[in-house]
């Protein structure tokens, strides 16, 4: 059984063999490749007296070790709280749809003094004057 695990202080989340786990703590190799730590992860290799020991949270569980790797890749790309369900939910978002206001579209049976909405003052009531459009000069050519 593989682990996905978040370690507490470094916030980073990785897989652990089960073996090494115990009572919200992990047995990590000090090996100075990651390659050769995804191998001891893999093989579930027997934990060295020189492992270290951090704190972890479990975040999810599974049988297979590829299963784990696709975990692992998800939550690099998710909130760690989804890895929690076995199942994958898709999570459906409805877009909340908010009222059109149109200028002056307001019953007036239903309108008080309060709530009448006014035009505002930079605009006036009469059309603007058109403004015809420039004739070219003749002797511009």
């Amino acid at each position: 059984m593989f682990l996905i695990a978040e370690f507490i202080n470094s916030k980073t989340v990785n897989i652990i063999p089960r073996s090494w786990f115990d009572d919200g703590t992990t047995k990590w190799p000090n090996y100075s490749s990651d390659e050769r730590i995804s191998r001891a992860v893999r093989k579930n290799e027997e934990p060295g007296e020189d492992w270290k020991l951090y704190d972890v949270r479990v975040l999810s569980r599974t049988d297979d070790y590829l299963k784990a790797r696709q975990k692992l890749k998800a939550s690099l790309t998710c909130n760690t709280s989804e890895l929690q369900t076995e199942e994958e939910e898709e999570v459906v978002r409805k877009r909340k749809i908010k009222p059109r206001l149109i200028f002056g579209d307001i019953d007036s049976d239903s309108e008080t003094e309060g709530d009448k909405r006014k035009r505002p003052s930079n605009f006036s009531s009469t059309p603007a004057p058109l403004i015809p459009s420039p004739t070219p000069d003749p002797g511009f050519f």
